[in-house]
């Protein structure tokens, strides 16, 4: 269950005042909520501060520049541009990385790169690998040729592809993977 944290803090100080202790506080809200709602080490931190006399549940205000960052643009920029890397948003945005990268979560996008062997096999996918594997086990039994398998330079899969561009686009959406790989026999 998620709990804003405001809750959390003030369910902290009730047992606070009727004496519990921050790790048994600590595990009757997670006991209540669901496991890992709240740390000990988060409630021991809230105690210490109801220690000393800080009542108060509400973060208090830091010192810093606050972000103006406008997800409109940023969304807009992303799908005008699909292949910008997050280092380029930021330089055109006048913002951090950091920043960029969390207000791209924020606004549903995922990086997905288009050229590469998919996450999710197809049947044909999964029928080709069974084939390849069925072929070298074959060929193994015939003439065990892993025994005298040299390795140096040589690479038995190359992946060839031609452009590979990064793309940011929305969570759920497919893009159509075009990965060819060769496979090169000794």
């Amino acid at each position: 269950m998620n709990i804003d944290n405001q809750y959390k803090r003030a369910v902290l100080y009730f047992l606070f005042c009727c004496g519990e202790s921050a790790t048994s506080a600590a595990i009757k809200i997670n006991s209540v909520h669901g496991e890992h709602t709240i740390s000990v080490r988060t409630a021991q931190k809230w105690f210490k501060k109801f220690k000393v006399g800080q009542s108060s549940i509400y973060d208090e205000p830091r010192s810093g520049r606050p972000v103006n960052f406008d997800n409109d643009v940023l969304k807009n920029l992303v799908e005008s541009e699909p292949q910008l890397t997050v280092d380029q948003i930021a330089e055109r945005m006048g913002s951090s990385h950091g920043t960029v990268f969390r207000h791209l979560k924020e606004i549903g996008k995922v990086s997905k790169l288009r050229k590469w062997v998919p996450h999710e096999l197809s049947e044909a996918n999964c029928r080709q690998r069974i084939n390849i594997c069925t072929s070298f086990l074959s060929r193994f039994q015939r003439e065990p040729f892993l025994d005298r398998l040299v390795t140096d330079d040589e690479k038995w899969i190359i992946y060839h592809n031609v452009r590979r561009k990064r793309q940011w686009t929305d969570k759920d959406k497919q893009l159509i993977s075009t990965a060819v790989v060769y496979l090169s026999y000794l």
